[in-house]
């Protein structure tokens, strides 16, 4: 009920301007007053974030909807709004009387004339009629009734509330539910009828930045374990349950949906089975959907930091240590960096932080501030602030300086600049350097791109610091490794190896939890188009940043999806059609708000895609059409790839293959040049 037609009433209302979502309780509410809830928004209610209790047994005393108005409006709050997340069926008892008070119609009316009937969901409803019990299930023998509930609402205060309710109540059918959870997929529309814009639907379905909670604005997101949606949907999955046994996943990745209606409240609510049921419904439809997942990797690829985790001795104790982290350090089971390295008893007196900071929330090139970690309590030294190299200052009193990040085996991803950069400061200041190993989400064989052009042609800069090709087929243990060979007075360097990770291996091989490593890199399906993909960006092409999958959509307002005939290996692209929209990940994306038309990239066979050559086939295919234009006369290409030729092979007309070819000769110099540095 919260979702399909409570939180659908609130997105129709955002969408249509007429609903604020910052705008105070107390500006509908005027009896909701007393210590702190004059700082309560609808947001807070959304995200049960408001600090209102989550439950009370109001039907034992009180009946109707004005008496529980008043009495919810008089209720104390429990803590502070916005600081924690605690479901509360009675924060959205009052979201629905705003709702109905902004609408100036009853929710039930609302969404039956707003969702139900465009959608033909004609079994979805309060209260069913008589001749519709045959087909509802019975739930609980329920003791305060006095008998079996079946054809009302499970929900005692929804009950007392009259069988119709915000929290609890609605009834409908698999089916129904099904053209619902398509009408999300499809961005707000099933059958040319729109509900609702994709912009308001991505800004409701995504996590909304409630401390310790996975809760978007009145949906939920997969929590990174023991979630309900299983294993196998993927990050961006929304989804929610219901307590008398109900769920819906939706995996907006995959264009997948689970919906489970059960009524394992039948004949005590004691059976929590579903607990299990849940998780294995999701798997099983996955397993069964997905070619990708028949065959799961026997074991879990270890990392370096799951060895320190299973308490091997790096012969770090005693030693005063910098830790270069962000999200993405975590182990097999999810555990960071910063409480594994404690736990290990090792002294970690410092935190230092790459691009997109510490939680890797931060945009693309956007400044990230040292300061304090207020989980850790430790210093943050920012390297991507006002310095990207480590700094004498930076590195006193340390013995030694530990690296944890999950690259994404492309030069211009920039957290192999970081590990150059803070690999010469060790040197430098003669620390030890520990690399904790991780898998190239690329695999190690392939090998694409061109190598950056001498200094003088195209100066260093940090898209294009690392040695190699583009695409240049290291871990960054691996590339640690390369580096501190060539340098003048190298480093005290020691690489934490992984256990079973093969250089044939994508990141799908390996059974570890994708944990994105930068806001817009969601997905491993995301990291290998992202080579390719991601040149767009050096035009006026969006790239898909805005969107819920970005580089898994390119496009702008002007091209005609039907007149692109690109075809590349590991790769299959259908038309599609999205309209970017403003986030903390995307602040100001490529035609905001305007909708694009162009591809949505599939991949089919990650070990076979060619993501270099996806690229170049793509500004091939658009660098002659009306409007397209090469970001700063193509010098945002020549810096993004490090050499001015693929622009000038583009603009001169050579063929893919020419461009393809051109490289080979690098490719091989750089499999003998890197041998001495692999470790698997």
């Amino acid at each position: 009920t919260k979702v399909i037609a409570t939180t659908t009433m609130a997105m129709i209302l955002v969408d249509e301007g007429r609903l604020d979502l910052d705008k105070k309780v107390q500006d509908f509410l005027p009896l909701f007053t007393g210590p702190g809830k004059e700082a309560v928004t609808v947001r807070h209610l959304l995200t049960h974030s408001s600090g209102i209790d989550w439950w009370a047994p109001l039907y034992e005393e009180i009946q109707g909807p004005e008496a529980y108005l008043r009495r919810i409006q008089a209720m104390e709050l429990v803590y502070e709004p916005g600081t924690e997340y605690r479901y509360s069926d009675l924060g959205v008892i009052l979201l629905g009387e705003i709702l109905s008070r902004v609408a100036g119609q009853p929710l039930e009316e609302f969404v039956r004339e707003r969702v139900f009937e465009p959608l033909a969901m004609t079994d979805t409803l309060f209260r069913p009629s008589e001749d519709r019990l045959p087909r509802v299930a019975p739930t609980e023998v329920d003791a305060w009734r006095g008998r079996v509930v079946h054809g009302e609402v499970h929900d005692e205060n929804a009950f007392a509330l009259g069988g119709i309710a915000p929290h609890a109540g609605l009834f409908g059918t698999a089916g129904d539910l099904a053209r619902f959870t398509q009408m999300l997929l499809n961005g707000g529309v099933l059958e040319h009828r729109r509900i609702v814009s994709l912009k308001t639907v991505e800004l409701f379905t995504r996590r909304a930045g409630v401390a310790d909670s996975t809760r978007a604005l009145g949906w939920d997101t997969k929590s990174p374990e023991k979630s309900s949606a299983g294993s196998f949907f993927s990050d961006l999955s929304f989804g929610h349950t219901g307590f008398t046994g109900t769920s819906i996943w939706v995996d907006p990745e995959r264009e997948l949906f689970v919906i489970l209606l059960t009524n394992r409240v039948h004949p005590t609510r004691e059976n929590q089975l579903i607990r299990k049921a849940r998780p294995a419904v999701a798997d099983a439809v996955v397993e069964a959907l997905t070619d990708e997942y028949r065959e799961l990797p026997e074991t879990v690829v270890e990392v370096g930091l799951d060895r320190v985790a299973a308490g091997e001795d790096l012969g770090l104790r005693d030693k005063r240590l910098g830790l270069i982290v962000h999200a993405a350090s975590v182990t097999s089971d999810g555990r960071h960096a910063i409480d594994v390295l404690r736990d290990a008893e090792l002294e970690v007196v410092r935190l230092m932080t790459p691009e997109h900071g510490l939680r890797s929330r931060a945009a693309a090139g956007e400044h990230v501030d040292s300061g304090k970690d207020p989980d850790s309590g430790l210093p943050v030294v920012s390297l991507y602030g006002d310095h990207r190299k480590p700094m004498p200052e930076d590195l006193e009193g340390l013995d030694a300086l530990v690296f944890d990040l999950q690259g994404a085996g492309v030069r211009f991803y920039t957290y192999v600049s970081t590990l150059i950069l803070a690999l010469e400061a060790a040197a430098e200041n003669d620390l030890e350097f520990v690399v904790l190993d991780r898998p190239n989400p690329l695999g190690g064989e392939r090998i694409e791109g061109p190598t950056s052009a001498p200094r003088d042609i195209v100066p260093e800069s940090f898209v294009n610091m690392a040695p190699g090709p583009l695409v240049h087929g290291l871990t960054l243990g691996e590339m640690a490794r390369f580096v501190n060979q060539s340098l003048e007075k190298p480093a005290r360097l020691t690489v934490v190896a992984m256990k079973g990770w093969r250089r044939g291996m994508t990141w799908t091989d390996t059974g570890r939890t994708w944990v994105p490593p930068s806001p817009n890199l969601r997905s491993p399906e995301a990291a290998i188009a992202y080579p390719g993909v991601c040149l767009l960006e050096a035009s006026s092409v969006s790239a898909g940043r805005g969107t819920a999958s970005p580089f898994l959509f390119f496009g702008t307002p002007w091209i005609r999806p039907s007149e692109l005939q690109v075809s590349v290996p590991g790769f299959e692209l259908e038309p599609a059609s999205f309209t970017p929209s403003a986030s903390p990940a995307a602040p100001n994306p490529k035609f905001l708000d305007q909708e694009c038309h162009g591809m949505r990239i599939r991949v089919t066979d990650p070990a076979a895609a060619q993501t270099y050559r996806l690229g170049v086939e793509l500004l091939a295919a658009l660098q002659n059409r009306d409007g397209f234009k090469w970001g700063r006369d193509g010098e945002s290409l020549t810096r993004l790839v490090g050499t001015p030729r693929l622009l000038d092979d583009l603009r001169q007309g050579r063929t893919v293959e020419q461009i393809i070819e051109a490289d080979r000769a690098a490719h091989e110099s750089w499999r003998r040049a890197r041998a001495s540095a692999l470790l698997y």
